[in-house]
């Protein structure tokens, strides 16, 4: 009874570390490759192994980065010339048109 519990099944944890490590990293890359994606349109300087290694670290501030980037580029300055046509449209009409309100 004890020594199946206790033998058989003790060994399925074992590997959980490596899986968690996985999706770990796939997490950072999806992270990263948004930072990338932001840094190429708004054509800020870096590279792709800076933004794997800041997302695997700190990927709360990256995207906390990526969120106050994309509100001072867009609402202040307009969106950047590498804007692909419909998103400038999009974006163009997001700021003409008023607000939407939310409630809580």
């Amino acid at each position: 009874g004890d020594s199946f519990v206790s033998e058989g099944w003790a060994h399925l944890d074992e590997g959980f570390w490596a899986l968690a490590w996985v999706f770990y990293v796939f997490f950072a890359a999806v992270v990263a490759g948004c930072r990338y994606s932001v840094r190429v349109m708004l054509r800020i300087k870096g590279n792709a192994v800076q933004d794997l290694f800041l997302s695997l670290l700190f990927y709360p501030l990256v995207v906390a980065q990526l969120d106050a980037q994309q509100d001072i580029d867009i609402r202040e300055e307009g969106p950047p010339d590498n804007y692909p046509p419909d998103d400038k449209r999009q974006v163009a009409k997001r700021e003409t048109s008023p607000p939407a309100t939310t409630s809580l």
